[in-house]
């Protein structure tokens, strides 16, 4: 097992609301699926946080906690690969997302709130900015990562009632993300493509330093007691007790009160 030091919380926060089917994220000139793209950032991003705490909310019509915090990184992996449009709905509650992220984090320790969207806040009851000041109160660090291509990038349709194909952001809240972030002490990104998804995640590791290993330990079972209260036992045993050889007997008491 392997210990280590400056371990932190992460709470990832990401968008499942119908916009996300979007495939306006370039990577190597293929369109990608904005969850797409960011199913496989997220992924990236808690294979490389291994000794921290990882909580994973989903939101749209409203949030849910996918994951508490957990260090297993195999568990949590194969949750994101299971990041669907089917889970919670279409429209986008980022206000719950916050408040439900601030609910399951822990006090005293270093915490950090990443928030995954390509929208801007239309459902839930709780409101963005109040329940960004309510984490700030708490410790709690603010990151916010709007998704989405430039008007001029060349998008496919992807349903009859898709969005505005002109300009493909034109529903992400990028003054509310800005204001969350500052709200919350941390720092919004944009990301257009694969390659940016890939940049955010290094900046993210260097704002908020991974936990380093400091030492291999291996538990270790004591097992001489044991055997040293059979030899105890053996050594009140009246010879001959039982049928047990006195020879054998006398033997092993003086052999045990040599070593006692």
């Amino acid at each position: 097992m392997v210990r280590y030091q400056g371990s932190r919380d992460l709470l990832l926060a990401v968008d499942l609301s119908d916009s996300m089917r979007t495939p306006d994220m370039l990577d190597s000139g293929e369109q990608l699926a904005r969850l797409t793209a960011v199913r496989q950032q997220i992924k990236g991003l808690i294979a490389q946080r291994a000794g921290d705490r990882i909580a994973l909310v989903v939101f749209a019509d409203h949030a849910y906690l996918l994951s508490p915090l957990t260090q297993e990184i195999p568990a949590l992996l194969t949750l994101s690969d299971e990041l669907d449009f089917d889970l919670v709905g279409r429209t986008t509650a980022l206000g719950e997302a916050i408040l439900l992220a601030r609910q399951h984090a822990e006090q005293g320790r270093p915490t950090a709130l990443l928030l995954v969207t390509d929208g801007r806040n239309t459902a839930g009851s709780a409101d963005p900015e109040h329940e960004a000041k309510l984490a700030a109160a708490q410790g709690i660090r603010i990151y916010t990562l709007g998704v989405g291509a430039d008007p001029d990038t060349f998008v496919q349709p992807f349903n009859d009632a898709g969005a505005d194909q002109s300009d493909p952001s034109s529903e992400l809240d990028e003054p509310l993300l800005k204001q969350l972030a500052r709200i919350g002490n941390g720092r919004y990104f944009r990301a257009r493509s694969q390659n940016d998804l890939e940049a955010i995640n290094e900046a993210i590791n260097q704002l908020e330093p991974t936990a380093h290993p400091v030492s291999h330990y291996q538990p270790v079972t004591e097992l001489y007691p044991w055997p040293l209260a059979l030899a105890c036992a053996l050594l009140l045993l009246p010879a001959g007790h039982g049928g047990v050889d006195n020879r054998f007997t006398r033997a092993l008491q003086l052999r045990m009160r040599r070593w006692i």
